[in-house]
């Protein structure tokens, strides 16, 4: 099964007896956000703000979760986490059903029940520091970008001025492609099949082909997970996939091997 090998041993060691921390978390209320006005202008319309919805909603799961769960977990094993560390964890793991999803082309409104099952997991997702220290950076990108726009939104919002908005649309569609890359960050743990390095220092690539541009360098038993099916380029073999990071990209069939 996907993600269970290579550390595996280490988990099990880790987390052997969970002690008095009951197995799995389950929230016991729904998570929302919302209603928002879509503003078109400002590059707030409607994807944007499910988006937007859909990333609020899982942080407040993953931020109650670290809270409440993670960090007993690993505090019961004598290992403390920083705040942030416990929240990467929850938010890689969490899982949401009952989602409500509003859009009526004037406001947003997401809504979605959670729970954490995989809890064998989290030693796993400590383990894999290139993901930690992702989503520290990106979670730092995601609040300069969010504080830089205060002064142009209540600029726009008292006079409704074209540079204001001008601001707000380029520094929403930064917030948009982070959007995005927390959203893969959180497909490359879901269940499924996924893909182990056989080779050390591989070039993970943004499309198949060796002239393309490197993105990341893969280590030797190193997970990443298969986006769609393999294909072939140039007389080699590729699969694409998402990494760690929460880049979509290619790496070649040559130095993987397929994990159910």
């Amino acid at each position: 099964m996907k993600k269970y090998l290579l550390s595996a041993l280490a988990a099990l060691l880790l987390f052997a007896q969970v002690g008095n921390v009951e197995a799995g978390y389950k929230f016991d209320r729904s998570f929302e956000y919302g209603p928002a006005a879509v503003d078109a202008a400002v590059g707030e319309n409607g994807t944007f703000l499910l988006s937007r919805g859909n990333f609020s909603v899982k942080m407040d799961m993953a931020k109650e979760c670290a809270e409440k769960y993670v960090k007993p977990c690993f505090q019961n094993k004598g290992i403390w986490l920083e705040n942030i560390e416990a929240e990467a964890i929850a938010y890689a793991l969490v899982q949401q059903y009952n989602w409500v999803r509003q859009d009526d082309e004037v406001t947003i409104y997401v809504r979605a029940d959670g729970a954490l099952e995989n809890d064998d997991m989290l030693p796993l997702v400590y383990q894999n520091k290139k993901y930690l220290q992702a989503y520290k950076d990106n979670l730092a990108k995601l609040s300069e970008i969010s504080a830089s726009k205060l002064p142009a939104a209540k600029s726009y919002a008292e006079y409704k001025d074209n540079s204001s908005a001008e601001y707000l649309r380029q520094a929403n569609k930064e917030i948009a492609e982070l959007y995005e890359i927390f959203y893969l960050m959180s497909q490359y743990w879901l269940p499924g099949a996924a893909l182990v390095l056989t080779g050390d220092y591989v070039n993970f690539r943004t499309a198949p082909s060796l002239d393309s541009e490197v993105i990341d360098s893969l280590r030797l038993n190193e997970l990443v997970t298969p986006s769609g099916s393999q294909c072939t380029f140039d007389g080699r073999s590729w699969f694409p996939a998402i990494n760690a990071k929460g880049q979509m990209g290619y790496v070649s069939a040559d130095f993987v091997r397929v994990v159910l």
